[in-house]
């Protein structure tokens, strides 16, 4: 079975990913935490990318028995097909609970150059 080739993006995000993963299972939350903020941004703008960055999230959250998070990620897996439905994903947006769901950020340039480069044909 062929696989379409992975673009730069989707390359960086499953990288992100594994390491993420990575940390997970090696017990680190915080590293992991910081790898699928990275993530969050670099797939926030697909539907099923941004769903696993969730998932992950409140695994983390539910391990370290943070309800707030476990809340607050439970929130954002909710209202996920809506921004995707109506186009309102706050770009640069990390997806973690300390910011609010609805708040654009500031993107870091590696990642910003890589979101530029996805949407160049």
């Amino acid at each position: 079975m062929s696989m379409a080739k992975q673009t730069p993006l989707g390359e960086a995000f499953e990288n992100t990913i594994r390491e993420a993963a990575d940390a997970i299972n090696s017990g680190d939350y915080d590293y992991g935490l910081s790898r699928l903020e990275r993530a969050h941004v670099l797939g926030q703008t697909r539907v099923l990318r941004h769903l696993r960055v969730h998932v992950l999230m409140l695994i983390i959250a539910w391990r370290k028995r943070d309800i707030q998070e476990c809340l607050a990620q439970g929130f954002r897996i909710v209202l996920l097909p809506i921004g995707h439905l109506t186009g309102r994903i706050p770009p640069g947006n990390p997806g973690t609970g300390r910011v609010s769901a609805f708040a654009s950020m500031p993107i870091d340039p590696d990642l910003a150059e890589l979101l530029r480069a996805d949407r160049t044909p």
